[in-house]
C-alpha cells in the first residue's frame, strides 16, 4: 500500500509577513557585520556573514513574491563584497590567492 502523503499548507499571508521579516532582519545583522569585518580587512568573516546571508535563501516556505524580495535585499548587500573584492584586485591582489583563501 503506497505512503499516503498531505501537502504542506501554505503559510498565510501574515505568516509570509512574519518569515519575511525575520529573514530580513537577519540579513541585515549578517550584511552590517560583513560590512564591519571588510572594514578592517578580515575577509574570511565576513565571507562568514556573506554565507550566513546567503543560506537565508534557503528556504520554501516563501511566496514568490516575498522570496523575490528576500533576494534582491541579499544581492544588494553582496554588492558590498563585490566592490570590496575588485578593489583587492585592482591593488594588486591576484585573484588565484583570494580564490586559495576560501578553499
Amino acid at each position: 500500500m503506497p505512503l499516503q502523503t498531505t501537502p504542506m499548507a501554505s503559510p498565510t499571508e501574515e505568516q509570509q509577513e512574519k518569515l519575511l521579516d525575520e529573514s530580513l532582519g537577519i540579513v541585515k545583522v549578517q550584511s552590517f557585520q560583513m560590512k564591519c569585518c571588510l572594514d578592517k580587512g578580515k575577509l574570511m568573516e565576513a565571507l562568514k556573514h556573506a554565507s550566513n546571508m546567503l543560506s537565508e535563501l534557503r528556504t520554501s516556505l516563501l511566496s514568490p513574491k516575498s522570496y523575490y524580495e528576500l533576494y534582491m535585499s541579499v544581492t544588494d548587500q553582496l554588492r558590498h563584497l563585490e566592490m570590496y573584492l575588485l578593489d583587492e584586485f585592482q591593488r594588486g591582489r591576484k585573484m588565484a590567492d583570494l580564490y586559495e583563501l576560501v578553499q
